[in-house]
């Protein structure tokens, strides 16, 4: 039996235009008006498929977490999502690669993390740069994405330090912040070798 995947609703493709405009203008000046003009809709249209401003910054951030559980997994765009394009396949982005060892995990983390934040950096922003409303968001979306590093890297105390330091890096790289002189991709190899010294997996 084929499964046909489900085709991309109204509402997917205004989550679609609104991630453009977020891209392109930043969270601080994301307007329902830019979103409306580019979907070519009226502004009070868009209230027929969210309630606010706030429910279009959710239902981005939430987007966000699917296409961050796909990047870690290495896959493409689940098809609920397919519209919306698709997580950038970044297992050459490091020289080391996944044969198993915790440095080859930690080391296809890094480089698939490092490929999404730079491939999607405002909405990186959107998600982990302030506090986003949980009650108003999908868990099963987060979980899916914290279920994927899990499953590449672990859950021990070392592993959780390993995701907060490539946030941290992540953060300060996307925001050209890193410290003068020194080069994003030696911080990230740093950041492999000694997580892959702590280790003793």
């Amino acid at each position: 039996m084929v499964l046909l995947a489900r085709a991309p609703s109204r509402r997917d493709e205004l989550v679609a235009v609104a991630l453009e405009v977020l891209e392109r203008d930043g969270a601080s000046n994301l307007s329902i008006g830019e979103i409306a003009r580019l979907a070519s809709i009226k502004p009070p249209s868009l209230y027929k498929q969210f309630t606010s401003k706030a429910d279009i910054e959710a239902r981005l951030i939430e987007h966000g977490f699917w296409l961050l559980a796909d990047a870690l997994a290495g896959r493409a765009a689940t098809p609920r999502l397919a519209s919306m394009g698709s997580a950038d396949r970044a297992d050459d982005f490091a020289d080391d690669r996944a044969d198993g060892s915790y440095r080859g995990r930690v080391s296809l983390f890094a480089s698939r993390l490092r490929a999404f934040g730079h491939a999607h950096p405002q909405l990186y922003r959107l998600m982990f740069a302030r506090p986003y409303p949980i009650d108003l968001i999908d868990a099963d979306a987060e979980a899916a994405a914290v279920a994927q590093y899990r499953e590449l890297v672990g859950d021990s105390q070392l592993d959780q330090g390993t995701w907060a330091w490539a946030h941290g890096l992540l953060s300060l790289e996307l925001a050209g912040r890193l410290p003068q002189g020194h080069a994003g991709d030696a911080l990230w190899q740093s950041l492999i070798d000694t997580t892959a010294g702590i280790s003793t997996r």
